[in-house]
Parts: C-alpha cells; sequence; structure tokens
C-alpha cells in the first residue's frame, strides 16, 4: 500500500461521514447548521457549501430547512 492510497481512503471516509451527517440530521435553520460546521457558506437557492479538510475539498448540497 502507497501513502497515496492511504491518503485518498482516509479523504473518502471523510466525504462519507459528511454526508451521512447531513442526510441524517435535520436542522431548522442556518444557525444549526452553522453551529456543527462552521465553515459552511449559503450560496443561495437552498444550496450550501461544507469545506472539507481546511478548504481541501468542498461538497455543494442543497438542504430544505424544517
Amino acid at each position: 500500500m502507497t501513502n497515496r492510497w492511504i491518503e485518498s481512503s482516509i479523504e473518502i471516509n471523510v466525504f462519507w461521514m459528511h454526508v451521512s451527517t447531513v442526510e441524517n440530521t435535520q436542522w431548522k435553520n442556518f444557525a444549526e447548521l452553522k453551529a456543527v460546521y462552521p465553515k459552511t457558506d449559503y450560496i443561495g437557492n437552498d444550496r450550501y457549501v461544507f469545506n472539507i479538510k481546511g478548504n481541501k475539498y468542498r461538497i455543494v448540497t442543497m438542504i430544505r430547512h424544517c
């Protein structure tokens, strides 16, 4: 196993942890989301950008608050 493969697998795990959290959490508003993920940005039209690993990656997702 190379270090690059290990780094990639760790990054994939981080990505899926974020996906799982977002899919299984019901935030009532942006303030609640921001309390858990303070580096998240609202970009309009129910879309949010999650910065992963110090902005190395970004996940853009649509969230409709309850």
